[in-house]
């Protein structure tokens, strides 16, 4: 029997942390907004772009910066420094003078502890159930998993997965892989503002993700490329050619997105318990999800 080792077990912790990051972020838009899809995609597109930003300036601050002066380890310093001032943040945002029902909270106030973990549990399930049965069961939904889970797996693998083996294999410095991935959060971000000031123009996701899949092909020249070893500027070439293909992907992400929250708020008094839209994007994530782990036994 094989057991996965320590770093695998934090991965998967990690990954439950990034799952629940991923999916806060893509039910809020819809809370603030409502199911104006015009409106969704901009606010989709706003919260990209900021997104990006902070992935643009860390992927470049890393690489030039961080790694030359402190190595491969000791450069995650500025992780938690910038977490902590992130839940800083936190604490100065108000719940805009939202209150709770009185009869919901003196129910709650009765209830078990155990008896609620319990419900969580329950609930935790049935969200899997409806998020499952919406996508598989509705020909609306069921083209999500390639054109949402398996376009979200292939960018991931992109970026932390092909990036990494250029840097290391063709370049001979792990750390230039940061530049590349600066180059890719730097098409994400051109992707989404573009997405952000042309959203009346085009009205329907299906164009972004036909651009997603033809800017795509442009990686298939890296088997064939034979760089020049040691010489960074290669990395900027690799990075300037991932510029467009995460450009498509961002564009394409922001508006599927938008598109999956204003068509989910039809059904959403459907099911009193879990939400619909939370449903249905945990359940597109978990597909991501199942492809990766089996990489860590």
């Amino acid at each position: 029997m094989v057991f996965p080792s320590i770093s695998a077990r934090w991965l998967v912790t990690a990954d439950n942390i990034l799952g629940m990051v991923e999916l806060i972020r893509r039910v809020i838009p819809r809370d603030i907004v409502g199911g104006n899809v015009q409106k969704l995609r901009r606010m989709d597109a706003l919260v990209h772009i900021f997104y990006e930003v902070a992935g643009t300036g860390g992927a470049f601050c890393t690489a030039l910066a961080l790694i030359p002066r402190f190595g491969n380890n000791y450069s995650f310093i500025i992780t938690p420094i910038f977490f902590t001032l992130a839940s800083i943040v936190w604490f100065f945002i108000s719940n805009l003078n939202y209150t709770r029902a009185t009869a919901l909270e003196r129910a709650e106030r009765k209830k078990n502890y155990f008896l609620m973990v319990g419900e969580g549990f329950m609930f935790f399930f049935k969200s899997v159930y409806v998020g499952g049965k919406i996508i598989l069961t509705n020909r609306r939904y069921i083209w999500l998993i390639p054109g949402y889970s398996i376009a979200l797996y292939g960018h991931r693998y992109l970026e932390n997965g092909i990036s990494p083996q250029i840097a290391r294999r063709y370049l001979g410095n792990s750390a230039w892989s940061q530049i590349m991935v600066g180059g890719s959060n730097m098409g994400e971000l051109l992707g989404a503002a573009f997405v952000f000031l042309f959203t009346n123009f085009i009205q329907t996701p299906m164009p972004w993700l036909r651009m997603d899949a033809l800017f795509l092909l442009i990686v298939w020249y890296l088997p064939y490329w034979h760089p020049t070893r040691g010489k960074v500027t290669e990395a900027w070439k690799v990075a300037g050619t991932f510029i467009p293909v995460s450009f498509g992907w961002a564009a394409g992400d922001v508006s599927l997105a938008a598109y999956i929250q204003a068509s989910l708020a039809r059904i959403e008094a459907q099911n009193k318990d879990v939400s619909a839209l939370g449903s249905v994007m945990a359940c597109l994530y978990r597909f991501v999800t199942s492809v990766r782990f089996p990489s860590l036994h």
